[in-house]
């Protein structure tokens, strides 16, 4: 083979590689190790308490296992009956609470924290409520 010939099948043979290598990656997206903490995420769980003795339930929770979080207690925009905002120094959940049969529903707004840290908070506010 002519020594052009075999440099201009070397380059080629680069190219392509680098081609598909750059083709490939842009297709390609990362796997998600974890769901980012960038995310404000909203769950829905069913409570055992009416909505009034709920919402205190739930700032008795979060005084006795947060330290220094305060949890707000105001009425709800309907149909909502009432709302929970809990806040360190920024906003971390706010709970809406709405009466269901024998119970209530809670719906839990989480500020944008860790899946492990969302679960625990969301555990600890809405325990035997």
């Amino acid at each position: 083979m002519p020594p052009k010939r075999k440099k201009f099948d070397t380059l080629m043979a680069i190219a392509t590689a680098s081609a598909s290598f750059a083709l490939l990656a842009a297709c390609s997206a990362p796997l998600p190790a974890e769901q980012s903490a960038t995310e404000e995420t909203h769950t829905v769980h069913l409570l055992r308490q009416e909505p009034h003795r709920a919402a205190t339930c739930i700032a008795r929770n979060t005084d006795k296992n947060r330290g220094r979080v305060i949890a707000k207690i105001s009425e709800g925009v309907p149909p909502a009956l009432v709302n929970v905002a809990v806040s360190e120094k920024q906003p971390v959940a706010l709970v809406r609470l709405f009466a269901e049969d024998k119970g209530s529903r809670a719906e839990v707004a989480m500020a944008p924290l860790t899946p492990e840290r969302q679960n625990a908070w969301i555990a600890a506010m809405l325990e035997g409520c």
